[in-house]
């Protein structure tokens, strides 16, 4: 097990302990080895149009000063898990050195969690963009986490940038690993769009 699934696994623990049913917020570590560039820029502008991205669904950036890495994430999908309610967590991500994007990042990370009874029967991830699926090859960083009463698992996925580019200009999207399938709405696709129009080198500034 490497070190940023050690350490997810550890907060994963700490949360089991204080958590409630809904799936409490938790990214890997910051490395300053994952804020790499793409050779080549985005194929569009990404532009959420006004009023579509809904105040629940906000882009965050935090910058870590020891490492000079920030990181601008997106949460489509909070999780919630209650009696039959089983709803995965989705976050998007990308890194890069320093406070502005000099460049776009060559690749984005897409994590998924989820917890039992909701079992995760592989771990090969698919996108439906307006109808047509699309598989991925990235292959995931895998850990499961034991509690008391359930089992949390966390897979995450390493996107090229030109596939999140793809799933971020759809006008209907759902992703699924094995058999859990989560559908993304309007202010949810809206939100990817958003992180997109951040990769710009002129975005930040």
């Amino acid at each position: 097990m490497d070190r940023p699934v050690r350490a997810l696994v550890a907060g994963a623990l700490v949360a089991a302990l204080t958590g409630g049913c809904a799936l409490s917020p938790m990214l890997p570590p910051m490395s300053r080895a994952d804020a790499t560039f793409s050779p080549a820029p985005l194929p569009r502008t990404f532009r959420a149009t006004p009023g579509d991205v809904a105040e629940s669904i906000p882009v965050v950036t935090e910058y870590d000063s020891i490492l000079d890495v920030t990181r601008t994430s997106v949460t489509t999908h909070h999780g919630l898990f209650f009696l039959w309610i089983r709803r995965p967590r989705l976050t998007f991500y990308y890194e890069h050195p320093g406070r502005r994007v000099t460049a776009p990042p060559a690749t984005v990370e897409f994590v998924f969690r989820t917890q039992s009874p909701q079992d995760i029967v592989d771990n090969h991830l698919w996108f439906s963009c307006d109808g047509a699926p699309t598989t991925t090859t990235a292959v995931p960083a895998f850990s499961e986490v034991p509690s008391a009463n359930t089992v949390t698992q966390f897979l995450v996925y390493r996107l090229p940038l030109a596939d999140f580019a793809a799933i971020a200009d759809c006008d209907s999207l759902s992703a699924a690993v094995g058999k859990v399938r989560a559908e993304f709405t309007g202010p949810q696709r809206a939100a990817l769009r958003e992180l997109a129009g951040t990769m710009s080198p002129s975005a930040k500034d």
